[in-house]
């Protein structure tokens, strides 16, 4: 299951307009973050999972997203299976020879990087030619916004989303929530874990859409 990941100045949030609003329960509401007092209000939607992206307090009760370190740089790794994965027809079932063109994907796209890779004098060569800038006070003026925005490209991207990992479960029950019809189903969970602060972290992985 996937989920849009929504940014506030300080949390990263997992959101779900569908489930029912109750009491102590957090929610964000025209951009802002707010403990349910009491229901019969429009008190926005709900909070599943968040991740403080400051020096935020956790919100207490809600699960913890994992910590992220995303960067626009491409996983070659992933890269490289995916390009096993597709290309699998056409070599044997042998272990050796996938690891070697494993290896060899991996090696070539990061030469291939390396080859056709542009410095910043390069680009802002590209720049003030293309835009016809030839005087020092120029130059120097369009250098800041030149900076600023070789500056922006640096900075990692957020990923956009959060792909939960579930847990199947079968609910058995007692004889009295069988009778019921509340047991005997199968349902899946949300999968989490215990970080070593003592909280509840989901997991699963970042995706950027």
């Amino acid at each position: 299951m996937k989920k849009e990941i929504v940014y506030t100045d300080k949390y990263a949030l997992i959101l779900d307009i569908e489930k029912d609003i109750e009491e102590n329960m957090f929610t964000l509401k025209d951009g802002k973050i707010r403990e349910v007092s009491y229901l019969g209000q429009d008190n926005g939607n709900a909070i599943i999972a968040h991740l403080p992206l400051t020096d935020a307090p956790i919100l207490e009760g809600v699960p913890l997203l994992p910590s992220f370190s995303w960067s626009q740089q491409d996983d070659v790794e992933e890269l490289a299976s995916n390009y096993i994965h597709a290309n699998s027809s056409k070599w044997s079932n042998n272990t050796n020879e996938v690891g070697d063109n494993y290896g060899s994907f991996i090696e070539g796209y990061n030469k291939a990087k390396e080859k056709y890779k542009y410095t910043e004098d390069d680009m802002w060569e590209i720049f003030v030619r293309g835009i016809g800038v030839v005087k020092l006070e120029q130059k120097l003026s369009v250098k800041v916004v030149f900076d600023q925005y070789i500056q922006s490209l640096q900075q990692p991207s957020r990923p956009t989303h959060f792909e939960f990992e579930n847990v199947y479960r079968v609910k058995s029950g007692t004889i009295q929530e069988h009778k019921e019809g509340k047991a005997g189903y199968e349902y899946y969970e949300l999968k989490t874990t215990t970080n070593l602060q003592g909280h509840i972290e989901l997991v699963g992985k970042y995706l950027n859409l």
